[in-house]
């Protein structure tokens, strides 16, 4: 408890209370990495490089237990989607790398409010389990409205490292959109 009398994982989202859990820093982990990946996408690169390594029939989908983690990277459509995210960092470097994202102690609030709402019934949803919107949910938990001109949310799940994270991410495997890469390389962001 802190001297307030909440606990210390507790905020305030507008006028209510909400608790966020236990999270083992893998957020700041999957920050740091990111902003990496963004300002020096040859690491990205390298990185993508190695998962390909990893496939042993180029048509096949990987399905492989990182070191440490509980359940295994499966994917769907094979190498197709890692030389695809390859592609798109190459395409980064040859532009121009792009500017570090600024860490938001509110929007990590949110995020992990989300987790929390989420994760103990199964759900991956952008939309939290009551039908809330990411923009809503996100507005609940700023101070100053208005201080987000733009977002762009990725979920994952199953990780159990911020490296795997953005990976999982960038490769962005099954996801005909590929939201979550063009997310993680806007330069709006």
């Amino acid at each position: 408890m802190t001297s307030k009398g909440k606990k210390s994982n507790q905020v305030q989202a507008g006028n209510q209370p909400i608790f966020l859990g236990n999270f083992k820093h893998i957020d700041k982990e999957v920050f740091e990495l990111q902003n990496l990946y963004r300002v020096s996408p040859d690491v990205a690169i390298a990185d993508l490089q190695a998962i390909k390594l990893e496939f042993t029939d180029k048509k096949q989908p990987l399905n492989r237990y990182p070191k440490g983690q509980q359940w295994p990277i499966v994917t769907v459509e094979g190498v197709v989607a890692v030389n695809e995210a390859i592609a798109a960092m190459q395409k980064l470097k040859k532009e121009k790398p792009l500017q570090p994202l600024k860490w938001n102690r509110e929007l990590t609030d949110a995020a992990k409010y989300h987790a929390n709402d989420m994760g103990p019934k199964g759900l991956m949803s952008h939309d939290s389990s009551d039908g809330t919107t990411a923009g809503k949910r996100i507005d609940r938990f700023l101070q100053k409205q208005n201080e987000v001109a733009g977002f762009g949310e990725c979920m994952s799940a199953g990780m159990t490292t911020g490296k795997d994270v953005v990976l999982q991410l960038l490769i962005d495997d099954g996801v005909k959109s590929r939201g979550h890469r063009a997310n993680m390389t806007n330069s709006a962001f």
